[in-house]
């Protein structure tokens, strides 16, 4: 079941509705292996998620040219959270940098409803962006 975003309390960007919380854990995966899984499945227990989902990122801003491509470190995180309930693969940041054609990228919008009006995800921490 996805996640329905609702306005959010005062000082917040986004807040999802009243279900388990989701988790996050990006990176760039290359390649993903067992520990990035146990991280995942670790919080998931600890923090009481409903599930953890895995964002591939699609060119780090924080280091050189991955060995493999994006949609390559897509595909093995897809590989290994299958028949994992708990994990799934969001492919939003390898998308997004297709689209930036290649641009490193810093923050990946997940409140795509709230923006500045002209398109533009929101940045309240004056985060780096490139698009």
């Amino acid at each position: 079941m996805a996640t329905e975003f609702v306005p959010a309390p005062a000082g917040l960007a986004w807040a999802p509705a009243a279900e388990a919380p989701v988790g996050v854990l990006g990176g760039t995966f290359d390649p993903i292996h067992t520990g990035h899984l146990r991280l995942a499945e670790e919080a998931r227990e600890a923090l009481g998620l409903g599930s953890v989902r895995l964002i591939p990122a699609g060119q780090p801003p924080h280091r050189g040219e991955p060995g493999s491509t994006a949609e390559d470190r897509l595909a093995m995180a897809r590989l290994a959270a299958a028949g994992n309930p708990g994990l799934s693969v969001d492919d939003s940041e390898v998308r997004m940098c297709t689209e930036l054609r290649g641009k490193a990228s810093w923050f990946l919008p997940f409140n795509k409803g709230y923006n500045d009006g002209a398109g533009n995800p929101p940045n309240p921490h004056g985060l780096k962006t490139d698009y």
